[in-house]
């Protein structure tokens, strides 16, 4: 049996379910935890996994149902009624990718699979092929999956990943085994990645059009680093490790708080725009067919990675921003959580600024929210005392370790 990232990442996500103590939601503008792609929703909950999905504000993905079975649909409606109960500002959108699908895949249109010159399928994320996006009627078809679930679990909406706004070479070309010429028509297009880049953009805002129409005014769209011209369809999108972008160099601090304060500010209401970041531990493709012994040790590996955590943390409240960590892109979706998830910080008063000391800072009703991106620790001081969440020290004085952030409450 071939299994995607997916799929395995909702069974890896219910691993790390331990340690887990949410408290009831009381503000939209306390800590709002995302979980990617395994939530683990369905029919046979446990109380456990229940109490973890309630913590969270939005999940993405994670449905793990026979959406065809009368009795587990009405089984896991019950349940999301009771995570509802406990957190009323629970949302849940069902997950579609927009440029591929599993090779096992049944009632395609024609020609929908993306073909290299020779013939072959171009494989995407292992257990997956790249679907050809120059077909308005696959366009069509991607839209239809995405919302296929909405008239039979009451889901939010849905979520398109890989939407980033051009084609998606680095999918096809995962392993890099391939030299990208495609078969295509008009004949010779495919091997012009100006235009695959034109053409596929295109058709992913198309497909962002059309899933707004199918879900209606009132759903929640979101999607995986798409261009800015999807933003008047979307409620939000999932910047995927952007932090780690941050901490590899490959993005400044100001440039990370400035894609998540776009986001937020340009798509509609509500906004569920996610900065994603992970523990920075690399599993293997095939981790799930890891001894148990070594999956173990990987989940604790990045689990304690806090300091890359409190970090991505510290960014998303100084933007408004929902928030995910989890172990790698290659495993998503653990059931983590970290008593800063609990903080009560209230309501924010006003933006994030900075100081010369390199430190963003952004103040709360019921506390202050610090982050310090710079390769030294450095000490902040307050006007009064505050608690530090993570120490439970109380002080006017505190240490920020260096790439780290400090969440404080009154």
């Amino acid at each position: 049996m071939q299994f995607n990232r997916r799929q395995f990442l909702l069974t890896a996500g219910l691993a790390g379910l331990n340690g887990f103590s949410p408290e009831r939601r009381t503000t939209r503008h306390d800590v709002r935890i995302t979980n990617c792609y395994g939530v683990g929703v369905g029919p046979n909950m446990s109380p456990a996994e229940i109490e973890y999905a309630a913590g969270c504000c939005l999940c993405i993905g994670g449905l793990s149902l026979n959406y065809s079975d009368a009795d587990q649909v009405k089984k896991t409606n019950l349940n999301l009624a009771k995570i509802r109960a406990i957190n009323p500002e629970f949302k849940l959108v069902d997950y579609t990718s927009a440029p591929d699908a599993r090779t096992s895949t049944n009632n395609l249109p024609a020609n929908a699979w993306l073909r290299y010159a020779d013939g072959s399928i171009a494989a995407g994320w292992p257990g997956s092929a790249m679907l050809n996006l120059a077909h308005p009627d696959v366009v069509e078809w991607v839209a239809q999956k995405a919302v296929r679930h909405m008239k039979v679990i009451d889901i939010d909406g849905v979520f398109l990943d890989s939407m980033g706004a051009g084609f998606d070479a680095w999918e096809c070309n995962l392993f890099g085994t391939k030299v990208l010429h495609f078969q295509g028509v008009p004949t010779g297009k495919f091997d012009d990645l100006a235009w695959l880049n034109a053409t596929w953009r295109q058709a992913k805002l198309s497909m962002a059009h059309r899933v707004r129409e199918l879900s209606g005014p009132t759903a929640i769209v979101m999607a995986n680093q798409p261009g800015h011209e999807t933003a008047p369809y979307l409620n939000g999108v999932l910047l995927e490790d952007w932090v780690d972008s941050f901490l590899n160099g490959n993005r400044t601090w100001k440039q990370l708080l400035d894609d998540c304060t776009w986001w937020v500010g340009h798509c509609r209401r509500p906004v569920t725009t996610t900065l994603s970041c992970s523990s920075g531990v690399v599993p293997p493709y095939n981790a799930w067919s890891l001894p148990k012994a070594e999956q173990t040790r990987l989940l604790h590996s990045g689990k304690v990675q806090v300091k890359r955590m409190r970090l991505g943390l510290a960014a998303a409240l100084l933007t408004d921003a929902y928030y995910s960590f989890d172990l790698n892109t290659r495993w998503r979706g653990e059931h983590w959580w970290y008593p800063e998830y609990n903080a009560k910080l209230g309501v924010p008063l006003g933006t994030a600024k900075t100081g010369v000391n390199g430190l963003w800072q952004r103040t709360f009703t019921h506390g202050l929210v610090i982050a310090n991106p710079t390769k030294a620790a450095v000490e902040a001081s307050t006007n009064t005392a505050y608690t530090n969440v993570t120490s439970r020290q109380r002080s006017n004085q505190f240490i920020v370790g260096s790439e780290e952030g400090l969440i404080l409450v009154a």
